[in-house]
């Protein structure tokens, strides 16, 4: 089936002016403020770690109101948080069924949020469990019972270390550590009061919005090219025993990465969509600097082996220049004359040694010319970052301007090279027109490369 383009385009409008709107009253929280967006409407859920008054729950408590006819409800959790909070008292019927009393709990709201939701005794955190991970609750009477979440927003001071938050870590897809304001002049602005302080009126979007991108968003087509990168970045985030399932990263691909996709007015996944990952496979410090690692050294490269590569590439034209200059050097430069016996095996081995020189070099320049290649995919990808809604604007940071330099200065050196040896080689098929050009070039020739 083909997509709706023209609901498409009006959701994908509506997007930066939300964001906008939460940014004019939040002061550097950009890209917190993109990614409750994408988390709401993608009906993903939301960890947010932070200090006390950083803006956790009031970025999200700023978009309560935007989506039409949804319901917003929030609890400040402690160990002493009874189960009656959360989801009312039980009532049970004269036919067994069983249910909750209280209209205001998070088993009949759209959009929660659980401020310090750790601090909360493991029983109570277990009576979650199936809620976050089908939108469903059994009570007690064996009867699975749908409810009308879309997405939790979980909030705490400290990263969760407890053995028994483990399995919380995959039903929380997005996590993302709010910090302090870091800009002087923005903490100014902040002390100064310089930012919207009234509610945000406009409603931009409605629950049958989220309903549809969730039913379009299966449109999404995922390029084999991004199938292998996504596979790549799991792979080494196993290997840097990441500890994230595969059941969530299929989760994440499936669902708010095709949802980025989607609202970015695309029929497919791009390369920048990918960088979601940052904010969806860690779950301590540790593993957050592992991911950010991974992350830009896969799809941006690994600056240390692309240095190394640079310097390989110098020293391979170096050996190459050895072997020839060693060998052919006074042919080269006219300065052979080649009148004793058995000349023409002489120059056909003449002949081997410069083509041999010359396959060298071009072998340099192609791996000269991948370098440039990897370079300006990275500024293509930035443009890509650039553009997407709710990623932040990454640079490359896999190729600095000394590497650069070095990288044009090898390619210039390597060109000249193959230009005056094929030259040379064009010039001097045979003996007959070696000995014909010798004595017509001035004695000692040109000073080949």
């Amino acid at each position: 089936m083909e997509m709706n383009k023209e609901k498409q385009n009006d959701l994908h409008v509506k997007i930066p002016l939300l964001i906008n709107e939460l940014n004019e009253r939040l002061i550097e929280r950009d890209e917190l403020s993109r990614l409750v967006v994408l988390a709401m409407l993608s009906k993903s859920h939301m960890f947010l770690i932070g200090e006390r008054g950083v803006a956790k729950s009031m970025t999200v408590e700023l978009i309560n109101g935007v989506i039409e006819g949804s319901k917003f409800w929030q609890l400040q959790v402690n160990k002493n948080t009874k189960q009656e909070e959360l989801f009312g008292e039980k009532r049970s019927d004269e036919d067994g069924t069983i249910s909750y009393t209280s209209k205001k709990n998070i088993l009949n709201t759209h959009f929660a949020v659980l401020d310090e939701m750790f601090k909360a005794d493991e029983s109570l955190l277990n009576c979650l469990l199936e809620l976050l991970v089908d939108g469903c609750y059994t009570s007690g009477d064996g009867i699975k019972k749908p409810t009308p979440l879309l997405a939790c927003f979980g909030t705490s001071n400290e990263y969760p270390t407890e053995t028994h938050m483990l399995p919380y870590v995959d039903r929380f897809p997005v996590w993302y550590e709010v910090k302090r304001i870091q800009d002087p002049d923005n903490r100014k602005k902040y002390y100064a009061g310089d930012y919207v302080k009234v509610p945000i009126e406009n409603q931009y979007f409605s629950l049958s919005d989220i309903d549809f991108i969730a039913l379009e968003k299966d449109k999404i087509v995922i390029p084999d090219f991004i199938i292998e990168y996504f596979d790549s970045i799991v792979t080494t985030l196993i290997t840097q025993k990441v500890k994230t399932s595969d059941r969530k990263y299929e989760r994440v691909l499936h669902g708010m990465i095709k949802v980025s996709a989607y609202l970015n007015n695309r029929e497919f996944i791009d390369i920048s969509d990918l960088f979601l990952l940052l904010h969806t496979s860690w779950h301590d410090d540790v593993e957050k600097e592992k991911v950010h690692r991974v992350v830009f050294e896969e799809i941006f490269g690994n600056k240390e082996e692309i240095n190394s590569l640079i310097v390989k590439a110098s020293q391979d034209m170096e050996d190459a220049d050895t072997y020839k200059n060693g060998s052919i050097y006074v042919f080269l430069n006219y300065q052979e004359k080649n009148d004793g016996t058995d000349n023409d095996t002489i120059y056909r081995n003449v002949l081997t040694i410069a083509n041999n020189a010359l396959v060298k070099y071009k072998k340099i320049r192609n791996e000269v010319i991948d370098m440039i290649k990897k370079y300006q995919d990275n500024i293509l990808i930035e443009r890509l970052l650039h553009e997407n809604l709710f990623v932040f604007d990454y640079k490359q940071n896999a190729f600095t301007d000394e590497m650069l330099v070095r990288i044009d200065t090898l390619k210039g050196s390597i060109e000249k090279r193959i230009y005056e040896l094929s030259e040379w080689i064009e010039e001097n098929p045979t003996l007959f027109e070696y000995q014909n050009n010798l004595s017509q070039k001035p004695r000692g020739g040109k000073d080949a490369a």
